[in-house]
Parts: C-alpha cells; sequence; structure tokens
C-alpha cells in the first residue's frame, strides 16, 4: 500500500471527476473515460464516489491495479466500497471516499503488468521530492514548478503515447478534486 498525502483544502464543495458527481449522504458510481484504443472502443475506468450526510471533507482517494497483473486491490477496493455504501446509510461516514477498483483494465484482462500501448503508469506520477538548484540543495521555498515530473522528463525523449496522455489527465484531474490522502493499493504476486 503506497500512502501519498495530498493538499488539504478547507472547503464543503462536491468531489467532481470527469462528469461524475458526488452528492452529500449517497454513493454514486460512474465511469472515467481514459483511452481510445486501437479497436475504436474507449477505455473507461470505474469511480465511485462515497460522500457522507454531513461534510465532504477529509477527501480520500484509493485506487487499485495499476498494475494489470495485481489483483488483490480490486478485492480489497470492491469490499471497501461494500462498507462504505453501509457507512453512507447509516449515516457513519464523515468526508469522502473515491475508489478506482481498476486503473489498468486492458492489463487485468490480459494478465500482464502494463496494458500493450503503454509504459508503467505507476512510474508516471509527480515526485515528491524538490529539483536540487545549481549547488545540488533544495530549496526550502519550492513551488510546483520546482518538483521533478517523471512524466515530463521521460517525455523529454519519447513522444507521449495516447495512454501517457490520459494519464497526464486524470492525474490533472485528481489534483484539482484535492484529496488529503491517496492510498494506492499493490501487491507483490499475480492471481
Amino acid at each position: 500500500v503506497a500512502l501519498r498525502s495530498m493538499t488539504h483544502v478547507e472547503l464543503d464543495s462536491a468531489v467532481q471527476l470527469h462528469g461524475i458527481v458526488g452528492e452529500k449522504g449517497a454513493v454514486v458510481r460512474g465511469t472515467t473515460p481514459l483511452v481510445e484504443l486501437a479497436t475504436g472502443n474507449t477505455q473507461l475506468l470505474s469511480c465511485v464516489i462515497a460522500t457522507g450526510h454531513e461534510q465532504t471533507v477529509p477527501r480520500l482517494l484509493v485506487s487499485a491495479n495499476i498494475h494489470g497483473n495485481e489483483v488483490n486491490g480490486i478485492i480489497v477496493a470492491h469490499r471497501l466500497i461494500a462498507t462504505l455504501e453501509a457507512a453512507v446509510a447509516s449515516k457513519t461516514l464523515v468526508g469522502t471516499v473515491v475508489v478506482y477498483p481498476s486503473l489498468n483494465p486492458t492489463g487485468l484482462v490480459a494478465n500482464t503488468r502494463t496494458p500493450s500501448y503503454s509504459s508503467d503508469a505507476n512510474r508516471l506520477w509527480p515526485s515528491q521530492e524538490p529539483k536540487p538548484d545549481s549547488a545540488g540543495c533544495a530549496a526550502d521555498d519550492n513551488t510546483k514548478e520546482d518538483y521533478v515530473d517523471p512524466l515530463s522528463e521521460f517525455l523529454k525523449w519519447e513522444e507521449p503515447s495516447a495512454q501517457e496522455q490520459a494519464w497526464t489527465k486524470l492525474l490533472s484531474e485528481w489534483s484539482g478534486a484535492k484529496f488529503d490522502y491517496h492510498v494506492d493499493l499493490h501487491t507483490a504476486g499475480s492471481q
């Protein structure tokens, strides 16, 4: 399990991701279009937004199956969704939890770490490590531009694939939702 702390924002508005809008006291399901496949179909990601009755913060993002052959996280995500449904029904959920049970459905179907049309999406996260200054030291007053972005570094050498462009858009959308935490579920084995 990887835990990434995001910036906490004191606000009480509904989470909106790719047209899926969370509602207070509800569990909302939808799909997020990720990438157009060679077949002409669009790969969709399932998304569940569970929001408490009273407030929408704190906000937790839970994702699983970024590697298609790591399936245990999908089971955990579905059990979490069932727990969230019960918590919303009993009015005990505080805040918002967003769950993406599979970030790599084509890799899941093919039982491969990465989709056939892309590199490892887990290597495309924005970095939490500041870029060193000219003396090799991290500055105390870093801005967003001062952080290493693996995707940008990668794209200096390669033309971005449709998947990489889609991941950039998805990560940007997540950033705009102002999650307090992100838990990404991984496993060491396949199946």
